[in-house]
């Protein structure tokens, strides 16, 4: 559905034997309802001759009309133009309405007027400016004005209702200026990783040119799927945007996608670390994002496969400590950990454990496992030598782990900071008043960062800049 929001200006309906601006737009654009805003004046007209809704049904008698008569005496002051505004968001945000694209008369009315319609294009989605040029393609100021009484002699004698008259509209005329703004926003939803709503605004406002429409649509879509961890689904997106690059940022895409492996070759002995580095670059997406809760809740996966990495890189095998339940759950089992250093390790497990009894048989495997194994290890003359730091680091996440949990079930915590003596061996303070939990989430990543150094020997990867680095380049 076609809809047209319009001011009624002195050259409407007709002038010297043409159409005015709103009649061309009906016309030509197949408009099935108009909304014409007055001011005290063309109002005072309208109700003493009904020229302008005579006017529009001399062109198409079925085309709907709704009338928005107002007080406006001065319409070349802006600060009494926001009623403009508020009018069309009433139109555009009813239900009835969901589904229209909203063509904006930007020639009649008073340059102010027209200047405010045209802001609308900025602000709302699905929403087309058009201009109508005059018959000379110059000023019409010396041409013949129509009056209330010549009005209807214009229009039973109206060239632009002879066949072959020329179709004097010009679509969308501001474009440049709409692009530039959809770019703005655009940015500053990738700036807070905010891919949903970026992906939605391109979505609404189809103004690019094709191929920078799709290669944006593709990486924002290639965005929302690692967010999701849809691996394979985000690395065939990802290789669709490469057929629409543009020169200028051919080279830093391929960079990025390399730091993704070919779909399909993805070797068993890679995939942890990639995962590993997936799941930590979202755990920082969440940080930069404030988002409290994500942050928390993926926490653990985190821990689960540093910690396993580093166990690897220290020599430990954890298949040697378990199996798998007849859940297809990997288990601590204490027939395994008797073979462990000839048994010694359950010993210390079992005295670690006392005040429970022992250690419980079929555990299933966690962070609190991990840094036991790295404690008993730390005692271990072979040892690795920078095992104390990571143990200290590992007690540090774990406590965050396990006050977590214990405060998960009622979402009693809060980001905050800490001092120095306060964050020396913990990642997070009680609030003696409320008992809130404070966690300093630049203590955690900082944390994380320190043990994942040493687990992959080499720091950590952030590639979201670089996407959102490369969906730019085509913005621009």
């Amino acid at each position: 559905m076609k809809y047209l929001f319009t001011a009624v200006g002195y050259t409407d309906p007709v002038r010297d034997y043409y159409d005015g601006a709103i009649l061309h737009i009906i016309r030509h654009y197949k408009v099935e309802k108009v909304f014409l805003f007055f001011t005290a004046t063309t109002w005072e007209e309208e109700e003493q001759s009904h020229m302008y809704t005579e006017g529009i049904k001399s062109v198409n008698p079925y085309c709907k009309i709704e009338k928005i008569p107002t007080d406006i005496e001065e319409p070349q002051k802006y600060e009494k133009l926001t009623v403009i505004q508020k009018e069309f968001e009433k139109l555009y945000s009813a239900d009835e309405n969901r589904d229209v694209e909203w063509l904006l008369n930007i020639t009649s009315g008073t340059q102010q007027i027209t200047t405010a319609i045209s802001f609308l294009a900025l602000d709302y989605a699905n929403t087309r400016t058009v201009q109508v040029d005059t018959p000379k393609k110059q000023t019409n100021s010396k041409t013949a004005h129509r009056t209330r009484e010549n009005y209807k002699t214009m229009l039973e004698k109206n060239k632009d209702s002879l066949e072959g008259a020329e179709n004097r509209c010009r679509d969308n005329p501001i474009r440049f200026i709409q692009s530039h703004s959809l770019t703005t926003k655009i940015k500053s939803a990738l700036d807070s990783y905010n891919y949903e709503g970026a992906l939605k605004l391109l979505q609404e406002n189809e103004i690019f040119e094709p191929g920078v429409q799709m290669g944006v649509k593709l990486l924002l879509e290639h965005a929302i799927d690692r967010l999701n961890m849809r691996w394979i689904d985000a690395m065939r997106t990802l290789d669709k945007a490469l057929i629409y690059v543009n020169k200028d940022i051919e080279s830093k895409l391929q960079e990025y996608r390399a730091f993704f492996p070919e779909e399909g070759t993805v070797s068993r002995e890679n995939e942890p670390e990639f995962e590993a580095s997936e799941y930590y670059q979202l755990l920082k997406l969440r940080a930069r994002r404030n988002e409290m809760t994500e942050l928390i809740i993926r926490l653990s996966p985190v821990l689960m496969k540093i910690g396993t990495a580093y166990l690897e890189k220290i020599g430990v095998n954890i298949k040697e400590y378990g199996d798998n339940d007849n859940k297809n759950i990997f288990c601590i089992k204490r027939e395994k950990l008797e073979r462990i250093d000839k048994g010694r390790f359950l010993e210390w497990l079992d005295d670690k454990h006392k005040n429970h009894g022992r250690f419980r048989d079929e555990s299933p495997y966690s962070f609190q496992n991990i840094l036991d194994i790295c404690r008993y290890h730390k005692n271990n003359e072979r040892a690795d030598r920078g095992i104390g730091k990571v143990v200290k680091e590992f007690q540090r996440l774990r406590d965050l782990e396990s006050a977590v949990r214990n405060k998960l079930a009622h979402d009693i915590w809060a980001m905050g900071d800490m001092s120095e003596k306060e964050s020396e061996n913990k990642l997070y303070k009680v609030n003696e008043k409320d008992k809130t939990l404070i966690i300093c989430a630049e203590l955690v990543m900082n944390s994380l960062e320190t043990v994942w150094k040493v687990a992959y020997s080499k720091k950590s990867l952030y590639t979201y800049d670089d996407l959102n680095e490369c969906i730019k380049g085509f913005l621009k």
